[in-house]
């Protein structure tokens, strides 16, 4: 059995609780592709104690546990302490503080999210291409505009609901802005549902802070929640967004994450009074 921690570490200004958390979950979503590639069983930790092991391993205000990862099987054993201090080695030769950051973070270690059984998704992928899809994964710079096909959407689609494997429950509304599927209208989608027909490609773009590649894309992807705890819904839609490049990809079809947009005027366009967690586009 092994288990890796996740920590982040934030020494720029200008960097968000919200792209830290994002960024955490995809490392998740990496660590959960890899498991299935090599067909390791993997379970995803977002509640435990993380004030005390942040003392444990002496990372002072400098980096933070977030998660835990683990595969193989877990073995109940009584905790022990370290006999002696952990040393704490900086990850560059300077720190800036971000006092934002760091109140953000012990403000979202509570409360517990809600508990449900451990369920793995169910994925049929052909590992070895799988794992081409792994090591192709990039971010899109632009699209051309070009429709994606209807049996891609739906395979993309159903690849992104499936179970993330955790014992946390945070209910994420997965909302589909649809511009260009072959066979399918345009329009606002919760799921497979339709909530609205429209050509909304624009709109997109402009909800996105204006730009163009949230609306010149295929579809433009919104996660959303009522997060019980905002630390773990945030690094299950960062799960969420790596499984959604790592299904593009292996259909053919490219991908990019959008954390900046108006949240307040994308709650409305969608009718959900839900917190906007996350942003993706896919398209040719």
């Amino acid at each position: 059995m092994s288990c890796v921690y996740f920590r982040s570490s934030w020494k720029y200004e200008d960097r968000s609780l919200r792209y830290a958390l994002l960024d955490g979950g995809h490392h998740l979503g990496a660590i959960a592709a890899a498991a299935y590639a090599f067909e390791h069983p993997l379970e995803l930790v977002f509640d435990f104690d993380k004030a005390q092991l942040n003392q444990a391993m002496g990372f002072a205000n400098q980096e933070w546990a977030l998660s835990a990862a683990i595969s193989g099987c877990t073995i109940p054993r009584p905790r022990r302490e370290f006999r002696l201090p952990m040393p704490f080695v900086c990850g560059t030769d300077y720190f800036i503080p971000n006092p934002f950051i760091e109140q953000g973070y012990q403000a979202t270690l509570a409360p517990v999210s809600s508990r449900q059984p451990l369920r793995s998704p169910t994925w049929h992928y052909d590992r070895s291409k799988f794992l081409d899809a792994i090591y192709q994964r990039r971010s899109a710079r632009c699209f051309r505009k070009v429709a994606i096909s209807l049996a891609e959407y739906q395979a993309i689609l159903s690849a992104l609901t499936q179970p993330i494997a955790t014992c946390s429950q945070e209910a994420i509304a997965i909302y589909a802005v649809v511009h260009r599927v072959t066979g399918l209208a345009p329009g606002i989608y919760r799921g497979e549902e339709r909530l609205q027909d429209g050509e909304f490609s624009a709109k997109a773009a402009y909800l996105c802070v204006n730009q163009r590649i949230a609306g010149d894309g295929a579809v433009t992807f919104f996660l959303a929640a009522h997060p019980q705890n905002y630390q773990t819904a945030m690094q299950m839609a960062g799960v969420l967004g790596q499984r959604l490049y790592l299904a593009s990809t292996y259909y053919g079809v490219a991908c990019t994450g959008i954390g900046a947009y108006y949240d307040e005027e994308t709650q409305t366009f969608l009718g959900t009074e839900k917190d906007i967690l996350y942003a993706l586009a896919i398209g040719q």
